[in-house]
């Protein structure tokens, strides 16, 4: 992009006026706190103590290409200088990021704060445009750069003059509207000649209703031996009925629609349900949880699954439930557990609890109760 570089001298770490300010940070608190704040270290007079010039001379460089970088985006161009409003010397602290930076700029005369007439202060970037172009001067240079290589490129490729004869003034721009009008010209031309193939002379007349010469008994041209029939018009096919309509999330379209092509494969896959009266529960279920409803890519996947677990829990499918039993069946379990827990105890104990259970007569009994 045009406003994403500056120029920057190769030496400008050598610079006086850079070391001049690296020495001007160096020595203020805040800017010592800030440079060893990572490492927990305090320092005395100078940040020198605990790291060497050269690192605070390259700081100085890159907070340096981030203020004048900002002051070529958006400044304003004043004779030879640039000129950075509604900003101050502190407001330069934090286009570098750097404490106290403004200051230091000012004490070698690269940033100058100044109060307008209307009492709003500004910043002054004395003879910044010596060695940098403002944006907007920039991309008229390069307009004008593109439209001399244009006219010199078309100069060299065009037409050359007999000796003696004068160049006809053309601008580039006519030049090109006049080579591309030729050429719609030209094609418009070929367009509206007559076919002149033999086929395409035989489709003509066969679209006019002309009567077609025979070659060896077939109808064609002078060149073909038959004719190639015209495509018939085939009946666009019926658009798939919609059965029901699905609310659906993640993604441009808010439903998605079940077909009857997509219904009918379900009803043939699970033979034994009423496939349409279960995607209508899903439905339903879809519409009481919002937040639970598909995307149309898995809508196919939901309904697949429904369906196969109402398949499953369809009647016929699976073990048969257990039957239940009778109260006189349960009253002959029951002694039965019973008597074998007590059977360890008692020997007479199975005897005993079948016996008041009813299921066999007690011991001791009449020879007629024993008979019944």
């Amino acid at each position: 992009m045009a406003g994403d570089w500056i120029k920057m001298r190769v030496c400008i770490t050598r610079d006086p006026k850079v070391l001049a300010m690296t020495d001007y940070l160096a020595e203020q608190r805040e800017f010592m706190d800030w440079l060893t704040d990572p490492v927990r270290e305090k320092c005395d007079v100078t940040c020198y103590e605990h790291v060497t010039r050269n690192v605070t001379r390259c700081v100085t460089v890159v907070a340096l290409l981030q203020v004048w970088g900002m002051a070529n985006e958006v400044g304003h161009p004043e004779n030879d200088d640039i000129v950075l409003r509604h900003a101050t010397l502190d407001r330069l602290d934090e286009i570098a990021d750097v404490p106290c930076f403004g200051a230091a700029m000012a004490s070698v005369g690269w940033a100058i704060e100044e109060q307008t007439a209307s009492g709003s202060l500004q910043v002054r970037f004395p003879n910044f445009l010596t060695h940098n172009v403002p944006v907007e001067d920039r991309q008229r240079t390069g307009a004008a750069l593109r439209q001399r290589r244009f006219r010199e490129r078309h100069r060299q490729d065009g037409p050359q003059n007999a000796p003696g004869e004068e160049e006809e003034p053309t601008s580039p721009v006519t030049l090109r509207v006049t080579l591309q009008s030729n050429a719609r010209e030209e094609k418009r031309r070929v367009g509206d000649e007559s076919p002149t193939t033999p086929l395409a002379r035989s489709r003509e007349n066969a679209a006019s209703g002309q009567p077609q010469p025979s070659v060896n008994g077939f109808a064609g041209t002078q060149n073909y031996l038959f004719q190639l029939p015209a495509p018939a018009d085939v009946p666009a096919p019926a658009a798939d009925s919609v059965v029901l309509t699905f609310p659906v999330v993640g993604g441009r379209d808010t439903v998605w629609n079940l077909t009857a092509s997509k219904l009918a494969e379900y009803r043939t896959c699970y033979p034994g349900l009423d496939a349409l009266a279960e995607v209508r529960k899903a439905l339903q279920w879809l519409r009481d949880n919002p937040s639970r409803r598909k995307t149309p890519r898995g809508m196919t996947r939901f309904l697949g699954s429904w369906l196969g677990r109402a398949q499953n829990r369809s009647p016929g499918k699976g073990p048969p439930p257990p039957l239940r039993e009778t109260p006189a069946e349960y009253t002959a379990r029951m002694a039965a557990e019973r008597a074998a827990s007590e059977a360890h105890r008692d020997p007479n104990a199975v005897h005993n609890a079948l016996a008041r259970a009813g299921l066999i007569p007690e011991k001791g009994g009449s020879g007629a109760a024993q008979r019944e």
